[in-house]
C-alpha cells in the first residue's frame, strides 16, 4: 500500500498553513490579554507566547501615572489591531501581512527592551517571538499562493464554463487543412 503524498502547493495544504497562522495569531492575542490581566492582578506570572508592546505599555502605565492614558491607548490600539488582523484575515490575506508587520515591530520593541536593560534572560522570549513570526510568514506566503490559485468550483458553474469553452474549441474548424 502506497501512501499518497500531498502536494505542498495544493489548496488544502495552503489553506491549512494559513489557518495555522491564524490560530497562532489568535493564541498570541489570547496570551497577551491574559498577561495584561495577570500583570494588573500582580500575580508575577507571564506567558511568553504573547505580544510585548501591549504588555509593557500597561506596565509603564502602572509605573508612571503621568503617561498612563497614553500607554493604555497604545496597549488598546495594539490589541484591537491584532484582533482586526485575525478577524479580517479569514477573507483577505492582506490582513495577515498587517499582523506580520505589527509583530515584527513588536519583536523589535522586545529586543530594544532587553538590550536597553542589558538583560539576556529574554532569549526564550526571542525564540517564542521567532516561532510566531515563522507562522505569520508561512501564513502570508500561503495566503499569497491561495490568492493566485484559480477559484474553486461553486455549484458546478466553473465546470460548465470550462466545458463550454472546451466544446467551442473542439467545434472550431481546423484552419490548417
Amino acid at each position: 500500500m502506497e501512501l499518497k503524498k500531498k502536494d505542498k502547493n495544493s489548496r488544502e495544504v495552503l489553506q491549512q498553513q494559513f489557518n495555522n497562522a491564524r490560530s497562532n495569531l489568535l493564541l498570541m492575542l489570547a496570551f497577551t490579554v491574559l498577561n495584561i490581566v495577570l500583570l494588573v492582578l500582580d500575580t508575577g506570572t507571564m506567558f511568553l507566547f504573547s505580544a510585548t508592546v501591549p504588555y509593557y505599555a500597561v506596565l509603564f502605565a502602572m509605573i508612571e501615572p503621568a503617561i498612563m492614558y497614553h500607554c493604555i491607548a497604545i496597549a488598546a490600539i495594539s490589541i484591537i489591531a491584532y484582533v482586526l488582523c485575525w478577524i479580517f484575515s479569514k477573507k483577505q490575506f492582506g490582513w495577515m501581512i498587517a499582523a506580520l508587520v505589527l509583530f515584527v515591530i513588536d519583536t523589535i520593541a522586545m529586543l530594544d527592551v532587553y538590550i536597553t536593560a542589558e538583560d539576556a534572560s529574554g532569549i526564550l522570549d526571542l525564540v517564542i517571538h521567532a516561532w510566531v513570526l515563522w507562522y505569520l510568514v508561512i501564513g502570508v506566503i500561503s495566503g499569497r499562493k491561495l490568492k493566485k490559485l484559480p477559484q474553486e468550483v461553486i455549484d458546478g458553474e466553473a465546470q460548465i464554463v470550462e466545458d463550454q469553452a472546451n466544446t467551442q474549441t473542439e467545434n472550431k474548424p481546423n484552419s490548417d487543412s
